[in-house]
């Protein structure tokens, strides 16, 4: 549950909302996007926003300003147990990605597109917000105007990112493994070596097919 007091939830809302309005506005007088602003609650695995109403805010709270033109909506988001501000780029309704990753597929850089957590003042919200205007506003021609190829080599550099991580995750599983299996080996418990290593069989080193091998082996001759 958040630590933010009940008095504090209305202040901080009003002022994500505020600042969206002053700050974002241009999304829809320059660039025709439409707004919907709100807070957010999810039913049946989808995002219902409804209209917000000082002094009635449930804690944790999520606001929400989404911006729609076509095939592209930007979506501000701000609240959840630690106040994230977060902004997703949906292309199509189907694929949504964070503004790093755009610019990651752009070769730019921009640390006011990431994700802020703890903004738990409303300067701290209103830094960030403008910082974000601002961002958006200089890398205008990535997050603003429909570039299919762009969108999709940032979603193929994320699976590129994704199989690095389950890699990663694999080796490292693999070597806590291959030492359980080496002590259940060395004091002759077959059963748990088999265990250990079976659902590895087809990464196992050398040593360790080895070891399986004779444990099954092991526990065959075992009366």
């Amino acid at each position: 549950m958040s630590t933010v007091p009940a008095y504090a939830a209305d202040t901080l809302l009003s002022c994500f909302f505020k600042r969206c309005e002053e700050h974002l506005t241009f999304l829809e007088t320059r660039h025709g996007y439409a707004p919907v602003i709100g807070l957010t609650r999810f039913s049946r695995g989808r995002q219902i926003i409804y209209p917000y109403r000082p002094g009635n805010t449930a804690l944790p709270f999520r606001a929400c300003a989404r911006f729609e033109n076509g095939a592209l909506t930007l979506e501000f988001s701000y609240g959840e147990d630690d106040l994230r501000l977060d902004v997703f780029l949906y292309y199509r309704n189907i694929y949504r990605l964070s503004l790093p990753e755009i610019l990651e597929a752009a070769q730019k850089q921009d640390s006011s597109c990431e994700s802020k957590t703890h903004l738990a003042t409303p300067a701290c919200v209103a830094e960030a917000i403008e910082n974000l205007a601002f961002s958006i506003r200089a890398h205008k021609r990535y997050f603003l105007k429909e570039n299919e190829r762009l969108i999709e080599k940032a979603l193929t550099m994320r699976a590129i990112r994704l199989e690095h991580k389950i890699r990663e995750q694999l080796r490292s599983d693999l070597s806590l493994v291959s030492v359980r299996a080496a002590e259940a080996y060395a004091h002759k418990d077959y059963k748990k070596v088999i265990a250990l290593l079976t659902p590895y069989k087809n990464y196992l080193s050398p040593a360790d097919i080895k070891k399986l091998e004779k444990a099954r082996a092991n526990l065959l001759r075992v009366p």
